[in-house]
């Protein structure tokens, strides 16, 4: 299996559960209800009309025809069918990524938590779709998968999870890509301090700035505790747009459900973040291209 089976699991959950925001699998800044709120302090109630005009922008920007694969640690968490993972399950080997010095194995664990976390819940969206009569070869085969990633995540205990903060910081500091903003988003970027605040803001605009997808969503919805301006948060939004499958439209759920509470921006921020999505665009496509 390849390691986006993961996404197709989660674009299949989404038709399932209709609701974009709850299985998309972001790592939301610092949970549902605190995404970046309106700058210039007017009412909720009037974010979903700037999200409008935000959204105006990435349908003026060229599609993307060449999508980049996430690097997400729930799509990487994605083991083969030939998994090398035994009855032992994930525990021990969250633990060795605990006690070792590879971010990449780090960053692994973190996946492994993820998918431990939202098995449960994928589970119960797969069984309900199939109880309502759903049966097709696509929903029998996820339902299998995630049966065997149940398996594996009986070893994987509360005291490991309490580990993730930990871990994704580990991958930070490594150079993973998403990373910082996973660590924002689990561990809540103001707990930090002001050294560390600064490391993780490095990371994420690097990583931002160099097309990661997970980071650019997580970056654009954040508030203004992460210390990020207006004009970048809605570069990367229009760069996540670009750079996803199905990228522009996911960003018109979020809109008309009043995730993005942006207010609209002038012309001159308009054209401005047109333009950097579009070098930070050309940049991921530029590195992919070139692969490893």
């Amino acid at each position: 299996m390849s390691t986006n089976s993961f996404s197709t699991r989660s674009t299949v959950a989404l038709a399932l559960i209709g609701a974009l925001v709850l299985c998309a699998g972001f790592w939301w800044p610092t949970g549902k209800d605190t995404v970046a709120a309106p700058e210039d302090g007017k009412a909720v109630a009037t974010a979903p009309k700037a999200a409008e005009a935000v959204l105006a922008a990435p349908a003026a920007l060229p599609s993307s025809n060449a999508a980049l694969p996430a690097s997400a640690p729930r799509e990487l968490a994605r083991p083969p069918e030939a998994s090398p993972i035994g009855s032992e399950g994930y525990g021990p080997h969250i633990e060795r990524a605990r006690d070792g010095t590879d971010p990449k194995a780090a960053w692994q664990a973190v996946g492994w938590l993820e998918v431990c976390r939202v098995n449960p819940t994928e589970m119960q969206a797969f069984q309900q779709a199939r109880d309502n009569g759903a049966m097709h070869e696509e929903l029998t085969r996820l339902i299998v998968l995630t049966q065997a990633e149940a398996r594996r995540c009986q070893t994987v205990t509360a005291q490991h999870q309490t580990l993730l903060p930990e871990l994704a910081l580990q991958a930070m500091r490594g150079g993973i890509a998403g990373a910082g903003a996973a660590y924002a988003g689990l561990h809540r970027f103001e707990q930090a301090d002001a050294d560390l605040q600064a490391e993780l803001r490095s990371a994420i605009r690097r990583d931002a700035n160099a097309g990661e997808r997970m980071t650019l969503i997580n970056a654009a919805l954040s508030d203004a505790r992460w210390g990020l301006s207006y004009e970048e948060r809605l570069s990367y939004l229009l760069a996540y747009g670009l750079l996803s499958p199905g990228g522009q439209e996911q960003l018109m759920n979020l809109g008309q459900n009043g995730h993005i509470r942006m207010p609209a921006p002038s012309d001159a921020q308009a054209a401005a973040a047109k333009a950097a999505a579009q070098r930070i665009a050309d940049t991921a496509k530029a590195g992919s291209s070139a692969g490893p």
